[in-house]
């Protein structure tokens, strides 16, 4: 836009003298400046605008996507359980010195004699309605017996996986920054060796030396929760905490010290060197957080495995959690109490995997900028 120079005494670069004309021009300045602004404010609105829709249409397929994972495993799991017929389910509940009688009237209260998917389908609608059956030997509601051991196991594998990667990321960064050196080479292989150990044998090194050898700890978590008190309860969760911790540490540690030293070879940390900026500002803001995509891969993995790895875990450290009660329950043939724990499973680790994707979608501007 040109603007009509205003009166003998306008000089470019000031407002003017005051006069009429030279306020008109002024006024057709910042006429000019509010469009530009304006059109700045919206470009930026249906720029975030774009990347809002983007993300809601990436969280739905995944929504989708799992939805229909959870569906297929649960009827799979569902017939498996179900495979070794109805007379056999009722003898493990009824105990095998049940009489025919018994057995006939065990299958015929709790339909074990109807077609399995119409009984996957029954459970499936109540499990839409928040009614996840009841027992078959005592006849509670599932959801009652589940819900606290559920939670205990959540706040347990949280607690150890939040240890092993906040860990994990801090020796792996170290790791890296000492990259060949004789301290890198034995922690590596270290990791690599506690890699290897089957997790019930960490936790049972971590039972051994805390609360055999040492006696700091008691490994019996089920009467802290039965008889005692909150801290009672609170020391309960250290020994599985920390187990769950030391199997996820080896692959968040090895992730990242291989991820972290390429970017210490790469361009932009060193020129992030070059400006003079502090070694913690190089590592933690322009290092890691270009490294943020497949350390984020391997904190999902991380979780799914803290879920997944406390079952043992917990049964191992008499654990009141979901652990033990999939493993009595299989036993019994509890059906719908082991369909509902490996439904929880499920739904967390589906949970684990969109939470991953949000993560890696906001930290990396590739997927976010991608088409």
């Amino acid at each position: 836009m040109v603007f009509r120079r205003a009166c003998d005494r306008w000089s470019p670069g000031s407002p003017g003298c005051g006069c009429k004309p030279c306020w008109h021009s002024l006024s057709q300045r910042m006429t000019s400046l509010n469009r530009a602004d304006v059109s700045d404010a919206r470009g930026s609105f249906v720029a975030l605008k774009g990347h809002f829709m983007k993300l809601v249409a990436r969280l739905l397929g995944r929504l989708l996507s799992n939805i229909a994972t959870l569906v297929i495993l649960s009827a799979i799991s569902f017939a498996l359980l179900n495979f070794k017929g109805p007379q056999e389910i009722a003898m493990s509940s009824l105990g095998r010195e049940a009489s025919a009688d018994q057995i006939e009237a065990f299958v015929k209260d709790h339909h074990l004699g109807d077609p399995t998917a119409l009984r996957f389908l029954s459970w499936s609608l109540g499990v839409i309605n928040g009614d996840f059956g009841t027992t078959i030997v005592t006849g509670q509601p599932v959801i009652d017996i589940i819900a606290p051991r559920v939670t205990r196991s959540i706040i347990l594998a949280t607690v150890g996986a939040l240890i092993g990667i906040a860990s994990g990321v801090l020796i792996g960064t170290l790791l890296a920054r000492r990259f060949g050196s004789p301290t890198d080479l034995r922690l590596t292989s270290a990791l690599l060796l506690l890699a290897s150990v089957p997790e019930f044998l960490v936790a049972l090194m971590i039972y051994s030396v805390f609360s055999v050898w040492l006696e700091w700890i008691p490994a019996q978590s089920s009467f802290a929760f039965a008889f005692g008190n909150s801290s009672d309860r609170a020391v309960a969760y250290i020994l599985p905490a920390l187990s769950i911790a030391l199997i996820i540490l080896p692959h968040i540690s090895r992730v990242t010290r291989a991820t972290m030293s390429e970017a210490f070879k790469s361009q932009y940390v060193m020129s992030a060197k070059l400006r003079g900026l502090p070694e913690h500002k190089v590592v933690w803001q322009h290092a890691l957080i270009n490294c943020a995509t497949p350390i984020m891969g391997a904190v999902g993995l991380s979780l799914v495995y803290a879920f997944s790895g406390a079952v043992a875990i917990e049964y191992l450290f008499n654990f009141p959690g979901v652990g033990a009660l999939l493993v009595e329950s299989i036993g019994s043939g509890e059906l719908f109490t082991t369909m509902s724990l490996l439904l929880v499973f499920g739904v967390l680790v589906a949970f684990t995997n969109i939470a991953v994707d949000v993560g890696t979608y906001f930290l990396n501007p590739r997927v976010r900028f991608s088409k």
